[in-house]
């Protein structure tokens, strides 16, 4: 186990599903993104977007193909490769 896992209120499962984020940054009109949900847990997900997100930043996601949908924050924001891990 990574020591960011112990940190983790919950354990992390691996999940293959395309995820949809949509947010308001300050003084702007919606933006969206689609990205591909790595892991989920009852606190959080893993998400790879080809766009960044500001830390902090208050969203709403919509897993594709299931009934799962609802409001975040987005607590990490860091690139791996050609894209960011949220």
């Amino acid at each position: 186990m990574s020591p960011g896992n112990r940190l983790r209120r919950h354990p992390r499962e691996p999940i293959a599903a395309r995820v949809r984020i949509s947010w308001v940054p300050p003084g702007g009109a919606t933006q969206y993104v689609i990205g591909n949900a790595l892991d989920i847990s009852e606190s959080g997900m893993r998400i790879k977007s080809a766009e960044a997100l500001p830390v902090g930043q208050y969203v709403h996601f919509q897993l594709d193909g299931v009934q799962f949908r609802g409001p975040a924050s987005v607590r990490s924001c860091t690139r791996s490769t050609a894209k960011h891990e949220i």
